[in-house]
């Protein structure tokens, strides 16, 4: 009887040894996936930030050249919408200074931008919002990422 009890008590560690296993797996497989979902969302935010800078060159050609960080730009686009005077609104939280003052030089001297009809300006907006919207979103992801890293691979986290 006792050299049953014994392999009980080796089958109930091996169970619990195999439980942080199956969990760790399973953590590993949504942190590869949460990965994956991160490339997918980067590679729609630049298709979005493509849509966007078409759109918007009607109002603003040189803007591209000028802000060249793909979501900068959006939330610049965001920012000035259909102001005609760049002057007028605040780009301090988005741009550093210099930034600001070249945009606002060339919108003030370009001649080559027109404002954009209610619905074009609408669909430049549902474009940036939505680029906005996954980018939080993918950091949310990361943060879960690496928090997640922490506890899978503490070592590899500590050097990285």
């Amino acid at each position: 009887a006792r050299g049953g009890g014994g392999g009980d008590d080796a089958a109930a560690t091996a169970v619990s040894a195999e439980q942080p296993l199956v969990e760790s797996e399973a953590q590993y497989e949504l942190i590869v996936a949460s990965n994956q979902l991160v490339v997918d969302i980067d590679h729609e935010v630049a298709d979005i930030c493509t849509l966007v800078r078409d759109m918007y060159v009607l109002k603003f050609p040189e803007l591209e050249t000028l802000v060249l960080h793909p979501m900068d730009y959006v939330r610049v686009v965001r920012a000035v919408g259909n102001e005609m005077d760049v002057t007028r609104v605040e780009l301090a939280q988005l741009l550093p200074a210099q930034t600001i003052m070249v945009i606002s030089v060339t919108a003030t001297t370009s001649a080559g931008g027109v404002p954009l009809t209610d619905e074009q300006l609408a669909r430049v907006n549902t474009a940036c919002d939505v680029a906005l919207e996954l980018d939080a979103d993918k950091q949310r992801i990361m943060h879960y990422v690496e928090s997640r890293m922490t506890h899978l691979a503490p070592n590899l986290s500590a050097l990285v």
